[in-house]
């Protein structure tokens, strides 16, 4: 299987109106990041990656676990292994998208094999993402690597079984 061209896509539009005294300015801006804007080309290096998935699941009060080694999905149904079979493999994108319009859902590390890809940590990852919140990674040189210690985390939802998509971009098996 060979990957397409995978780009990753984010920016921020905005723009403030004020008063000072008399007049009124309004000011507005777009950020796109230029580095954003290169997508991942299929191969192993700098810029690369070899698989692309995505995911969606209900992450209940009870958690589930995403075992970067194993993640099952994706648009041919097969297994994925992050670590490259142990070779260096690495999360070159990785977006969490909470689908539910009531609960949170919290990112989290397990006691053991915690993935170090959020903080450089194996442990004390805590990130809430709020209904309709994201959280995004891109990390395109070296990506984060993933390895047989270095391979999991956790989606906790608040209440229910809030839905999650979880789309990923990397080097793997």
């Amino acid at each position: 299987m060979s990957l397409n061209n995978t780009t990753f896509s984010a920016y921020l539009q905005s723009g403030e109106t004020n008063a000072f005294g008399a007049v009124t300015a309004t000011a507005s801006f777009t950020h796109q990041s230029a580095s954003i804007a290169t997508p991942l080309t299929n191969g192993t290096g700098s810029g690369q990656a070899n698989h692309a998935m995505e995911v969606t699941g209900a992450a209940g009060t009870g958690g589930v676990t995403i075992d970067l080694t194993a993640v099952t999905g994706g648009l041919d149904g097969k297994t994925r292994d992050f670590s490259n079979g142990g070779a260096g493999g690495a999360i070159k994108d990785l977006i969490i998208e909470n689908l539910d319009a009531t609960n949170t859902i919290t990112v989290t590390q397990p006691v053991s094999n915690g993935w170090t890809g959020f903080s450089g940590a194996a442990t004390g990852f805590d990130y809430p993402i709020e209904p309709g919140g994201v959280l995004a990674l891109h990390s395109p040189v070296n990506g984060r690597a993933v390895g047989s210690t270095n391979k999991s985390f956790t989606l906790t939802g608040s209440a229910g079984s809030p839905q999650y998509k979880l789309s990923l971009a990397g080097i793997g098996a």
